[in-house]
């Protein structure tokens, strides 16, 4: 799983910085599924995001949106909720 979605979000950048959001909201959908199995690989997953702020203004809100997205699952674990909170606060 990390091999592939992680290799996605870090080594494509044209589909993961899609200007519709679209790559955001995948990573984002398969950190929570894949929460819920593994908190630990999904926390990982989450260090795409790491450099969010330094992309145009579209793109980072899209990108913020889908962080959010995962900030607000009402049953994210502890790992995914620090490394998320932490990427948000920043």
């Amino acid at each position: 799983v990390r091999a592939l979605i992680g290799t996605f979000a870090s080594s494509n950048p044209l589909q993961f910085n899609r200007q519709d959001g679209a790559g955001y909201r995948f990573v984002a959908e398969k950190v929570l599924q894949i929460d819920a199995v593994n908190p630990q690989v999904a926390a990982r997953l989450l260090g795409s995001f790491r450099s969010f702020k330094a992309l145009e203004s579209k793109r980072r809100a899209l990108a913020e949106a889908a962080l959010k997205s995962v900030s607000d699952s009402p049953r994210i674990s502890r790992d995914v909720g620090e490394i998320v909170l932490r990427m948000l606060e920043s």
